[in-house]
């Protein structure tokens, strides 16, 4: 009986355990990183998308193991698992859901043109109307195929700290349902919400970051930009309804296998950064946590990102003489310049002098560290 390799997690945290599968009359689960081998009835498995016999990647969940998902990225199981466990097909999900389709389709293209004719802003108000479960897996597809070769954090002290201030920002949003992050091996400096709360933040951003606080600031935003919808949005237009429809009434999910790049590209407008941020000093206050230093990691990444190593705009000084300039990555300098790529924060949330001085101006209230010292610390090596 053949095994497979694939990746556990408990959904408690962000943290993913290696595993070995086998299909037998149930999913058999082992691993050295596993409290206990685990038994997933094959009639209880649901999967985030319709699964497809030539598909490389499955994602898969259990009514037995409420929060739990095993990801198998091995060619060969879709079609093993579909022997067995044909619930999961594409087919048997447009039998299932091919009236319910039609109906929604019919629905949106109603409200659709309703939407155009009052002039509201149609890519969000459909957004708002995708159930949760499905914006869930178009999220967790799209941090899965974002995250592409770099690998999940999975620092058990470090995803402890993360969860603790996830979970207080979370609360503090106020949104219906929690937010989940996954910190990834990437040297770029940047952080991205992905539908259906879902957050993807590289480890360099919080090796950049001199405080907790700093890095609560940055997830605060994001959470603004899922409260706002702006990443399924961002989707509808660039994809078209079609990609939802798709996988609504027909279970095809081929349409979506790319959206993690395709938001990895996503430019918000100053309008949604502006909402995003609104959010985000909402989030901070209502969790007690100061947004000063969120100002302050605007200012530092503004002064890493111009050339010249000048503030833009935020405080009225002369330049440093150029000639005198360490090279980026020259050993004497206390910070890494960003990398020469379009996958910094600059390109995808701009930090304008003037969202820093949204944010400075906010700091009317002390507020309290999100983290305490020694879980910072677990945190900043969250990817060691």
């Amino acid at each position: 009986m053949p095994s497979y390799t694939g990746r556990y997690s408990y959904g408690r945290t962000a943290a993913t355990r290696a595993v070995s599968v086998r299909i037998a009359e149930a999913l058999e689960i082992s691993g050295a990183e596993l409290a206990a081998p685990e038994i997933w009835p094959l009639g209880k498995l649901d999967a985030a998308a319709p699964v497809h016999w030539k598909d490389d990647e499955v994602l898969l969940r259990t009514s037995a193991r409420p929060g739990a998902t095993l990801f198998i990225a091995n060619p060969g199981f879709a079609s093993a698992l579909l022997k067995r466990a044909p619930h999961l097909s594409a087919s048997a999900h447009r039998r299932r859901y091919a009236v319910p389709g039609l109906l929604i389709t019919a629905g949106l293209a109603l409200l659709i043109g309703g939407i155009y004719f009052l002039d509201w802003q149609p890519a969000k108000a459909v957004a708002g109307l995708i159930p949760h479960n499905v914006r869930v897996a178009i999220g967790e597809k799209a941090a899965l195929n974002l995250a592409g070769d770099h690998s999940i954090c999975t620092s058990p002290a470090g995803n402890k700290a993360l969860d603790q201030m996830v979970t207080t920002l979370s609360t503090a949003s106020g949104n219906r349902d929690p937010f989940h992050v996954r910190v990834v091996h990437w040297d770029i400096i940047n952080a991205f919400a992905m539908p259906g709360e879902q957050i993807v933040v590289s480890g360099n951003l919080i090796a950049e970051a001199d405080s907790p606080d700093e890095v609560a600031g940055v997830i605060a935003h994001e959470m603004g930009h899922g409260i706002e919808l702006h990443p399924e949005s961002g989707i509808i237009r660039s994809l078209g309804l079609s990609a939802i429809i798709e996988l609504f009434a027909s279970g095809q999910s081929g349409t979506l296998t790319n959206t993690g790049a395709l938001l990895l590209e996503l430019q918000y407008s100053r309008e949604a950064e502006h909402e995003a941020d609104t959010h985000a000093l909402r989030i901070l206050h209502e969790a007690n946590i100061s947004p000063h230093p969120l100002s302050v990691f605007f200012k530092r990444l503004l002064k890493l990102e111009t050339a010249d190593g000048t503030d833009p705009g935020i405080e009225d000084k002369p330049a440093e003489p150029a000639k005198d300039k360490p090279a980026p990555h020259d050993k004497t300098t206390q910070k890494t310049a960003i990398p020469p790529t379009n996958l910094s924060i600059f390109s995808t949330h701009p930090p304008t002098p003037e969202r820093a001085k949204m944010a400075e101006d906010a700091a009317t209230y002390p507020g309290q560290a999100s983290l305490s010292a020694d879980s910072w610390q677990a945190l900043k090596h969250i990817c060691d």
